[in-house]
């Protein structure tokens, strides 16, 4: 399958696989953030994407960032094939899933 993928802007790094075992690519956002536990943000990593017809890419959280507490806001992600304007920049909806205790 061919992904079409588009920088909007010439220093956004684009998706490579990290290891040869590796079943699927790595995205890098662009911005960071802080997050306050239990707040959420939108993190953009300055790429479009075409997706083929009738397929669709699914984003997944890395495991390590379980340990930190970060999690995909909605889970899994879904990038469905006709979400490909020339300006439907995929940002990643991430959670910070750990709370704040108090004494």
């Amino acid at each position: 399958m061919q992904i079409e993928i588009r920088r909007l802007r010439d220093d956004v790094p684009m998706p490579e696989y990290k290891t040869t075992g590796a079943v699927a690519f790595d995205l890098t956002v662009i911005e960071g953030a802080t997050l306050a536990p239990g707040e959420r943000t939108l993190l953009p990593t300055g790429l479009v994407m075409r997706v083929p017809e009738g397929h669709a890419l699914i984003l997944a959280s890395r495991s390590s960032n379980a340990k930190k507490g970060i999690r995909l806001a909605n889970s899994v992600g879904i990038i469905d094939q006709d979400y490909c304007g020339r300006e439907d920049e995929l940002r990643i909806a991430v959670h910070n899933s750990e709370r704040t205790i108090h004494d």
